[in-house]
């Protein structure tokens, strides 16, 4: 089980070429989707939609079923290894200009085709979840 538990999700709009929400972050400048660490024993869709809206200002959300996709990885936390997993899901916008409020743990944020998030996404294991993300969606009726 791992120490640290967070969750986000993959925002899009457009399902025969989806258009992804990413944002930059304030403290490294890295693009990838809303998320955050988990609040006391809250459910990984509490913490997901919580965390979407802080961070975007959009609420409402409701997840598209069958998409969850988990990855875990260490870091370092006061000089000792812990193990980090984050759970992201895939929830639908409606317009792809979303009226989006950034938090001040990001400075801009942008509709992203599958090949900027490519080019814009530093790390691999969260790139491989949005090409998953991008092939499940153009599979979605």
């Amino acid at each position: 089980m791992a120490d640290i538990k967070a969750a986000g999700a993959i925002l899009f709009a457009g399902r025969k070429a989806p258009r992804f929400l990413l944002l930059q972050a304030s403290k490294h400048r890295e693009w990838g989707p809303p998320k955050g660490h988990a609040d006391g024993k809250e459910k990984d869709v509490e913490t997901a939609l919580r965390e979407v809206e802080e961070e975007t200002g959009l609420g409402k959300l409701s997840f598209v079923p069958g998409f969850r996709r988990a990855l875990t990885y260490t870091v370092e936390r006061r000089g000792k290894a812990r193990q980090k997993e984050v759970v992201l899901f895939l929830c639908e916008l409606n317009s792809e200009r979303p009226n989006v409020t950034l938090s001040k743990e990001h400075v801009a944020w942008r509709m992203a085709t599958i090949k900027d998030v490519e080019r814009l996404v530093a790390h691999d294991d969260i790139r491989a979840i949005f090409d998953e993300a991008d092939e499940f969606i153009r599979g979605m009726p």
